[in-house]
C-alpha cells in the first residue's frame, strides 16, 4: 500500500474554467410594467457593469448609442436582435 502525500493541494480535482476576461455581453428584457419596475432593471444593470459584465439595456442604448432617440426599426426588433446575438 503507497500513502499518498497531501500537502493541502489536490490537483487531481478538475480546476474551474477561466475564460479570457472578455465576456459575453449580459442582455437584459423586462416588461415596462411601471416606472419602478423600470429603475429597478436599471440598478441591476448598473450592478453587472460595475462588476465587469457588458450589458445591452434598452435604457443604455436609448442613451448612449440612439442620443435619447430610438432604433430606426423600432424597440421590439432590436430587442430580438439582441437577444439573437448570444451565443
Amino acid at each position: 500500500m503507497v500513502a499518498a502525500d497531501h500537502d493541502g493541494d489536490d490537483n487531481s480535482r478538475p480546476q474551474p474554467h477561466t475564460s479570457p476576461a472578455r465576456s459575453n455581453p449580459v442582455f437584459l428584457s423586462y416588461r415596462h410594467e411601471s416606472d419602478a419596475h423600470r429603475a429597478q432593471v436599471r440598478d441591476l444593470a448598473e450592478r453587472l457593469e460595475a462588476a465587469g459584465l457588458t450589458v445591452v439595456l434598452d435604457q443604455f442604448a436609448q442613451e448612449r448609442q440612439f442620443r435619447g432617440g430610438g432604433p430606426d426599426e423600432g424597440w421590439p426588433r432590436w430587442s430580438k436582435q439582441q437577444a439573437g446575438n448570444g451565443d
